[in-house]
C-alpha cells in the first residue's frame, strides 16, 4: 500500500503543475461561444485569454487570477479562456501580431475585438506580464474605463 502511494505522489505533483489555476471558484470562465452569447445578452465586454496547458507563462498568468482584486475587477467582464491547441481556428483569428501565448484581448459586447487596445508597446502587443497581478490589474482598469463598464 505504501509503495503504491509512493509511486502515486510524483504523478499527483506533476498533475498539479500541469493544470493552470485560473481561480475557477472565484471567476466564472466561459467558452468562446457561451461567452459571446452572454456578453450580447448582458451587454458586458469580454476579456479573452488565449493560452495552452503546456506554456509556463500561461501557468504563471493563471495564478494571477487568484488575486482578490483581479477577481473583483473581472466581474465587470465576461471572462473567456481559449486553449489555442484545442481551438486553432480562434487562435488564428486572434493573432494580429503573431500566435504567441498567452495573449489577452478585450471585445465589445457584440464580440468585436478592440485590437487598438494593446497591453504592451513591444513586438507582442497583446502579451501580459505574468510575474505579478499589477499588469493584469492595469489592463482590467484601462479596459473598464475604455469600454465603460461599472466597477
Amino acid at each position: 500500500m505504501i509503495s503504491r502511494l509512493t509511486r502515486l505522489v510524483p504523478v499527483l505533483l506533476l498533475l498539479a503543475c500541469v493544470t493552470p489555476q485560473w481561480n475557477p471558484q472565484g471567476i466564472e470562465w466561459m467558452s468562446y461561444e457561451a461567452g459571446l452569447e452572454r456578453a450580447r445578452r448582458e451587454q458586458k465586454p469580454i476579456m479573452l485569454v488565449m493560452y495552452t496547458e503546456w506554456c509556463p507563462y500561461c501557468k504563471k498568468l493563471s495564478k494571477q487570477f487568484g488575486s482578490d482584486e483581479v477577481e473583483r475587477q473581472s466581474r465587470d467582464f465576461i471572462m473567456v479562456r481559449v486553449n489555442t491547441d484545442e481551438r486553432p481556428d480562434l487562435s488564428e483569428r486572434f493573432s494580429p501580431d503573431g500566435s504567441y501565448i498567452p495573449r489577452v484581448f478585450f471585445l465589445k459586447p457584440d464580440g468585436a475585438p478592440q485590437l487598438d487596445f494593446v497591453s504592451s508597446s513591444g513586438r507582442s502587443k497583446y502579451s501580459v506580464d505574468s510575474s505579478s497581478d499589477k499588469h493584469l490589474l492595469w489592463l482590467l482598469g484601462q479596459a473598464r474605463l475604455r469600454l465603460r463598464t461599472s466597477s
